[in-house]
């Protein structure tokens, strides 16, 4: 068998990124521009991003649930438990399996909860959204 570096299988050709990419890289991460964003705007592989961004993008970060008190752990698992649910889904684009943790609020009674909720899942560095959702009775 022999492999022939010509025709419609070339060789990928890797160059190793200068400090200003990588410094800008970070700058943008910090910024919480997505990770798509970043590449497509410096040209480079997503996967390279990631690799450069790990530190400075919360998206990809895990929940660090030591960084919560007892209180805010308890306080969480309590809501959970009652108003919580997990959705989980398969990323086609991705090939990996997705979560979002949601909690079902009322929207004009529960501001509080709500901002408190977001308080502890930002303090254990996950980046959150509010939705509404229009509820049928």
């Amino acid at each position: 068998m022999s492999l022939r570096s010509s025709g419609p299988y070339q060789k990928r050709r890797y160059s190793r990124l200068t400090c200003e990419q990588i410094g800008e890289i970070h700058k943008l991460a910090k910024t919480e521009a997505s990770l798509r964003q970043i590449a497509m705007q410096l040209g480079v592989a997503k996967t390279t991003v990631y690799y450069y961004a790990k530190h400075y993008c919360r998206k990809m970060t895990r929940f660090n649930i030591k960084m919560l008190t007892e209180k805010e752990q308890g306080y969480l698992v309590g809501m959970f438990v009652g108003d919580g649910y997990i959705n989980r889904w398969i990323d086609k684009n991705e090939n990996r399996q997705r979560f979002a943790v949601k909690f079902i609020l009322d929207k004009q009674r529960d501001q509080d909860i709500a901002d408190y909720l977001q308080f502890i899942f930002n303090k254990a560095g996950k980046k959150t959204a509010r939705l509404s959702e229009k509820t049928h009775h």
